[in-house]
């Protein structure tokens, strides 16, 4: 298998074959008692799979499995290119606002069944490429995947989808400077037109609020 990229908690391998294809593998850590470690990357790794089922309800997410070690992942090869690198190459406002609308609608999908993320960027988003075709605009959304949920949990509070917001505009303000503005603007509209409870999603933007607010004053000390 083939080292795709090396992370702070696994490593993520191609396998060479077809359909299931991506193994995330959970690193034993030297500096934790070893019954300890192998308790945490089981726990880890189970809730991950958990989370990616529970998602695959609402959003696209890839096919995942847990390998019988228990401290690896077996995940559907997505082809296709990162959002952060689609976003620069698109070539009409249309194909930019519909991007940005099918990840207001996911986000929207996600937190409302309280999913929370935990790494909101546009690395962690693919547009999956069938036969190396342009997907049409019609089919964007269809296209769309949202992937490492390694960060990510089940929460019930206002506060944590908050968290993710932020997270995801702060993603785009340093990433995707020159479109941000109107990004975050689209995201933010169509999460909100795919929230069917105004309340809980009133409740997500006041402490969004808060929690840029609190940013800001860590930013000036």
């Amino acid at each position: 298998m083939d080292v795709l990229s090396r992370g702070a908690e696994a490593v993520i391998f191609l396998e060479n074959a077809g359909g299931f294809a991506i193994i995330k593998e959970r690193q034993k850590k030297g500096y934790r008692h070893a019954q300890l470690d192998e308790s945490l990357r089981k726990l880890r790794t189970k809730k991950e799979a958990s989370l990616i089922l529970r998602a695959a309800k609402f959003i696209n997410v890839p096919k995942v499995e847990v390998l019988r070690d228990k401290f690896s992942l077996k995940l559907e090869h997505l082809k296709g290119r990162k959002i952060r690198d689609v976003l620069p190459s698109l070539k009409t406002e249309k194909e930019l606002e519909k991007v940005c609308e099918t990840i207001g609608k996911f986000v929207a999908k996600l937190h409302e069944n309280d999913i929370v993320h935990g790494d909101l960027t546009t690395s962690n988003m693919i547009l999956v490429e069938i036969d190396g075709k342009t997907v049409e605009i019609e089919e964007l959304e269809k296209n769309i995947y949202f992937i490492d949920f390694g960060l990510g949990k089940v929460s019930y509070k206002p506060e944590d989808k908050a968290v993710d917001l932020n997270l995801l505009k702060k993603a785009f303000e340093s990433k995707h400077f020159e479109i941000s503005a109107k990004c975050i603007k689209k995201i933010f509209e169509a999460y909100k037109s795919h929230f069917s409870d105004p309340e809980k999603h009133a409740a997500i933007i006041e402490r969004l609020e808060s929690v840029e607010k609190r940013g800001r004053k860590k930013a000036k000390h």
